[in-house]
This record gives C-alpha cells, structure tokens and sequence, in this order.
C-alpha cells in the first residue's frame, strides 16, 4: 500500500532532518557524558565540558524544531496550563549559584531540563519524526553495550554494599530501557532490530538481577510481557511461538549465568537477600509528616526537600531530602497535587484516543508506553531527562494525532523503510 503523495506532512523536510540529527547528537553527548562522570574512571570537569556542548546543541536544535500547532484543541488548552504550572515549578527555588546551576543543567535525572522534556511535544508529529527517534534508540542501545563491555566486572559485582556497581547497573539502564519501545512497535522495525534490541534487554535483565534492582527488574519485565500480549492481540498462533521462543531462552540464560557466580555467590544471591527488604516505607511516612496541606497542593518547588530522620543527605550531611523514590510523591514533593492533576488530564485522554479510536500498532503502543509510565510511578522517579520520559511526550503526539491514528500498519510500516 503506497502513502498518499499529498501527505508530505507525515515526513520531514532536509532542514528538520538536519537539526534532528544534531538534536540527537548533542542528547547523546549529553546523556554519555552525564553517564561516565558517574563512573570515577574520567574527570567530570572533562564530562561536564562535554555535556554542556550536548547540551546547547540539544537546545540550539530544538528551537528550529518546535512547532506550535496542534492536532487537538483540548491537548493545546491543557498543555499550555501544564507548561505554565511547570515554570512556576522551576522558577520556585530555583538557585543562581555556580554549583547549582550545573547541578540543574548538567543532571539529566533529576534537573531542569526533565522539567522541560515535555516540550518534545512540539516537535513534529510525524513519521519521519519517529522513524529518526528509532534509528537514535538503536544507537542509545549500542552505546548501552560498549559500557558494559567496559565495565563488566564492576557492575558483575555480588557485594551488596558496592554502591559503584549498583549506580553503574541503574544509570547505564537508562540508555537500554528504550529499546522496550522497539517490542511495542515490533511490526514496523527489522528482524535484526527485534533481535539486537531482545539481546541488549536480556542484558539488562542479567545486570538487573545481580544487583537486585527490583524496581528496573519489574519495569523491564512487565513491559516486555505487556508488549507480547499487544503482539499476540494482533497475530494468531505465529505470535505465541515466537513469545515462547523468547521465554526459552531468557530461562536458558539466567539459569546458565546462575551457574557461573562468582565467590560472592550467584546471579539470585543478591535478589534474595533483598526479596523482603522495604525500602519505602518509612520514608513515605516521613514526607507525609512533613508535608502540609499546602506543600501537598502546590509543592516546595524545583529544590523542595522534605525531612526524612534516618536517611542523611550525603550532598549536605543533613536528614533533609531533596528525593523521594516513589515517583508520583516526586512529582508532589516538586510541583504538588497540581501537577499530578495536569498531567492526567493530558495523559488519560491520550491513553484512550490511542487504544480505542486508532487503527494501527503505533498508536496502540503508544497509548500502552503512556499507561506503562503511569504504573511505574511507584517503583520509579517518572520525570527525567532521559529517552524514556522523552517517549512518553512523543507518544502524546501520537495518540492525539488524528491523521496518524487513521494510518494503516502497511502506510506506516512504508513510511519508516522509507
């Protein structure tokens, strides 16, 4: 099936693809250098030189890319609020001093620039678009493979107080988790991308087993899980070969890696020791006690803390907290109740327009990555600068794009071999 020759619309024009390949050249500078300032092994005065080039050529791009026009008039009107609410977020407490300043910038997890991630949405919303944002989780995931094969032994490591290891497991996953996107939109992307990207998550899965994260162990998981059964809703007895294909192996795997432990134990030493271990608790309590009515509606803020007595801050030596793990109190602790609101409104629409009114796997995916989002907000902080909230933002524009929920699989599967 060809695409219409007048919807020149659904792909990018020579000069946004040019400042797309330099927006995510400079988003991959930015996030590489952000991931190895956490190693050791390299200066961070060198990675922050380097990040801060990613990063103004991130911003240079995007301005020449955004587009405010959009598909639906609800969307704009909600936007618009959002944005607005999430300035007064970042304007309230926000520090002008030298340290602070390249902490908000240069921090793509719990900075500025995830505040402002949701602005990707006014990019265009088109094939083109999505079909350059695939090719970059690709390369996201090559990258994840290099700094494992760097690293291997110390994120291999069994000891449960190597705090290097977990922290290298947990932030090189932010350049694998992506490729989850490549397994809900599985019938538009090549063998050899399904293959490549299956093998990075096993990886990931391997690490996230070692270390006992359980919050990425679930993430990763359950969304592979999710991404079958969308498969399986949209093909007959081929989809559960091919899913219990992939079960087979994944058991094969970790039951090979569990033979290979090291002398701090194996692959499910860790994981079992921390099975019963909570985590939560009582620093939930704690930012509920400290949290006024007011704080909980309207939040403290960019830098807003909360007081959690037993857990010390290491930046400042104190009990007061600037981070709370469960996401949607995250949310609360910064822009309150508010926000949470805003982005239901934004989010639950999207979620139903991309399930219900669509007729392709691109918007069903989609509609599925956003309800996914909503769920590991307990688990996981939500709101990042990282490639897996960007495709939260990118899969609103999907979802409330009548022309790309009307598409055929065919048009779009052309469009991104295109």
């Amino acid at each position: 099936m060809k695409i219409a020759t007048g919807n020149a619309e659904l792909f990018l024009n020579s000069k946004q693809l040019k400042s797309l390949d330099l927006f995510w050249a400079g988003f991959i500078i930015y996030i590489v250098t952000a991931t190895v300032s956490i190693t050791g092994y390299v200066d961070v005065v060198i990675c922050q030189g380097i990040g801060v080039i990613g990063l103004a050529l991130v911003i240079y791009a995007a301005t020449s890319l955004f587009k405010v026009k959009f598909d639906d008039q609800y969307l704009q009107s909600v936007f618009s609020v959002f944005i607005i609410w999430t300035l007064i977020t970042i304007a309230r407490g926000f520090a002008f001093d030298y340290g602070s300043l390249k902490q908000q910038f240069l921090d793509p997890g719990f900075g500025v620039m995830g505040y402002l991630a949701p602005l990707i949405l006014l990019f265009p919303r088109n094939i083109g678009f999505y079909k350059k944002t695939v090719e970059f989780i690709i390369v996201s995931g090559i990258c994840y493979v290099l700094f494992v094969a760097v690293f291997f032994k110390d994120m291999r490591s069994y000891d449960v107080t190597d705090l290097l290891s977990q922290a290298l497991v947990e932030y090189f996953a932010e350049m694998s988790k992506p490729l989850l996107f490549i397994f809900i939109t599985y019938y538009y992307h090549s063998n050899k991308q399904r293959i490549f990207a299956a093998a990075v998550l096993l990886l990931t899965l391997y690490f996230a087993l070692v270390r006992a994260r359980r919050g990425l162990l679930y993430t990763t998981l359950f969304t592979s899980i999710t991404s079958f059964i969308l498969f399986l809703s949209n093909t007959k007895q081929k989809g559960l070969t091919i899913l219990m294909s992939v079960i087979l192996v994944a058991v094969a795997f970790f039951y090979l890696s569990s033979k290979s432990g090291s002398k701090g134990g194996d692959i499910f030493t860790f994981l079992n020791a921390r099975k019963d271990e909570d985590t939560r608790s009582n620093v939930e309590v704690s930012f509920y006690e400290d949290m006024a009515t007011k704080d909980m509606i309207i939040g403290r803020g960019i830098n807003g803390e909360y007081y959690c007595p037993g857990v010390e801050n290491v930046m400042n030596n104190t009990s007061n907290r600037n981070v709370i793990e469960t996401g949607y109190l995250q949310l609360i602790l910064k822009g309150g109740i508010i926000i949470l609101v805003l982005l239901g409104l934004i989010l639950i629409p999207a979620i139903i327009k991309g399930f219900f009114y669509s007729k392709n796997v691109l918007s069903k995916g989609a509609a599925l990555w956003i309800l996914l989002w909503i769920l590991y907000l307990y688990p996981a902080i939500g709101n990042s600068f990282y490639m897996y909230y960007l495709l939260v933002w990118i899969s609103v524009g999907i979802c409330y794009s009548k022309k790309i929920r009307n598409m055929s699989d065919d048009e779009i599967k052309e469009g991104f071999q295109k």
